[in-house]
């Protein structure tokens, strides 16, 4: 059960919307379905729909969820990405988005037995050098705490600019487990 009352179409928006907040639902609706007749978040979306409370909020976090996942040079390899992703739910506990993206990241090789030897921190033999590298790494930044012979090698790795878009990548899906925890506790 979510916390706050969730937008998953134009009419579930509550009250009598004053007519900026109108304009928002039309807006956020229409960007994500354009030209659908009865545009609908699915419940995999479910931080768009509690963020939609805000429709201008939702929007922008959309859009710039887009930017990341299809346009950020370090997200193009997918299954990098969402190795990162993974690690970084997997460090905040976001059970919601863990279910919610495993048949994504099974459709990108990473079955049950690779989530699951995320958290010994890339130790596993399931990870290849690169992986492992990720792996580590987004959970460091996750939590804070990046050592500087980590960082050097992530840049090594990837490239200053990789460097600079994985860690943004890292914190932007951090940032919605976050908000999910928080609105979605139990992920309904």
């Amino acid at each position: 059960m979510t916390r706050v009352t969730a937008v998953y179409k134009p009419a579930d928006y509550p009250g009598t919307p004053e007519q900026a907040a109108t304009a928002g639902v039309a807006e956020l609706f229409g960007y994500l379905f354009p030209g659908k007749a009865n545009p609908e978040i699915d419940a995999a979306h479910l931080g768009v729909a509690v963020t939609a409370r805000n429709p201008m909020l939702a929007l922008n976090l959309a859009r710039m969820s887009g930017f990341v996942a299809r346009d950020l040079g370090w997200c193009q390899d997918q299954k990098l990405h969402e190795l990162a992703v993974q690690a970084v739910n997997q460090h905040f506990g976001c059970a919601y988005t863990l279910r919610a993206r495993a048949a994504r990241a099974a459709s990108l090789g990473l079955g049950p037995d690779v989530l699951a030897a995320i958290p010994d921190g890339g130790a596993s033999p399931v990870f290849s050098e690169t992986e492992r590298l990720v792996v580590t790494y987004a959970r460091a930044v996750a939590s804070g705490n990046v050592p500087a012979v980590l960082f050097a090698e992530v840049a090594a790795r990837f490239g200053e600019t990789g460097a600079v878009e994985c860690t943004a990548a890292i914190a932007w899906w951090g940032m919605w487990a976050m908000i999910i925890n928080a609105l979605c506790p139990d992920g309904a």
